[in-house]
């Protein structure tokens, strides 16, 4: 869900002025105010694509709740590996054991698309004998 309330976090941090925000993302005859962003959970997709780039930042940041925007602020944690986030101060065990489950899922992968590759020659080699 978009969370508007890094709009703001976002023009504080980066020290951006709010009519820069809205001519850049709405143009320059809207009169939206940075509130307009206040407990927002919806946005167009067009809007967000302009933030993103307004503010430089992955598209995804603004699908993260407050906290998940300071920890990825803070550096600390590895996020968008496939069913999990894994602190970057834990353990070596349960970090080793995050890759070997990463390993195990790009082999099940390459697998399936080895036989994805296999079907598809079937397929072709088949519709040419028609």
């Amino acid at each position: 869900m978009f969370n508007g309330n890094l709009i703001a976090r976002l023009i504080k941090e980066q020290r951006k002025q709010v009519g820069d925000m809205v001519a850049y993302v709405f143009g320059g005859n809207s009169h939206i105010s940075k509130t307009y962003f206040k407990n927002r959970t919806s946005i167009d997709s067009k809007y967000l694509e302009k933030l993103s780039a307004f503010f430089q930042v992955p598209i995804q940041d603004f699908f993260l709740t407050d906290e998940e925007f300071e920890e990825r602020e803070s550096q600390t944690n590895v996020h968008h590996i496939t069913n999990s986030t894994v602190n970057i101060n834990s353990s070596p065990d349960v970090l080793m054991g995050v890759i070997e489950n990463q390993k195990k899922m790009l082999d099940q992968q390459a697998s399936e698309i080895t036989w994805l590759r296999s079907q598809f020659e079937l397929l072709t080699a088949s519709l040419a004998k028609q």
